[in-house]
């Protein structure tokens, strides 16, 4: 028996023994902090920014939905939408020009842009303040 038991030691041994470890761990994280965003952040900020926007096709995970005559309520078509702010236009014609440019509009389609158009800016214009006409959007009208 010549060692003799002192809890004080063993205690402060434990406390070491833990704040070592602990001292490790925290060593640890920080230094793979430092690599994943110092060292090997250019790779990561590429990856992030190829990321935003990632355009896949998937098609629909259903049957054709008909109605009791067979004819489709639902079927596997692409189905777009475009949206324009007649207000926000500086050119409204070339817009509807460029956007034809892109999809099939039929002169209908073009007819109910420019009668809804122009509802708007009378709306618009009604609502405005004869103090501030510079406010007030311009008439829209097709060239």
């Amino acid at each position: 028996m010549s060692k003799s038991f002192h809890p004080d030691q063993e205690f402060s041994r434990r406390m070491l023994m833990a704040g070592v470890g602990g001292g490790v761990v925290w060593a640890g994280l920080v230094a793979r902090l430092f690599q994943l965003q110092i060292l090997e952040g250019k790779k990561y900020d590429q990856l992030a920014n190829e990321n935003h926007i990632k355009l896949e096709l998937a098609p629909p995970q259903r049957g054709r939905i008909l109605d009791r005559f067979g004819k489709p309520l639902a079927s596997h078509r692409r189905a777009g939408r475009v949206t324009v702010i007649p207000e926000q236009l500086k050119d409204p014609a070339a817009t509807i020009a460029a956007i034809g440019n892109y999809i099939d509009l039929s002169e209908t389609q073009v007819q109910r842009f420019w009668k809804i158009s122009a509802g708007r800016v009378s709306a618009a214009r009604r609502s405005c303040p004869s103090s501030s006409p510079t406010s007030c959007p311009t008439k829209i009208s097709p060239a």
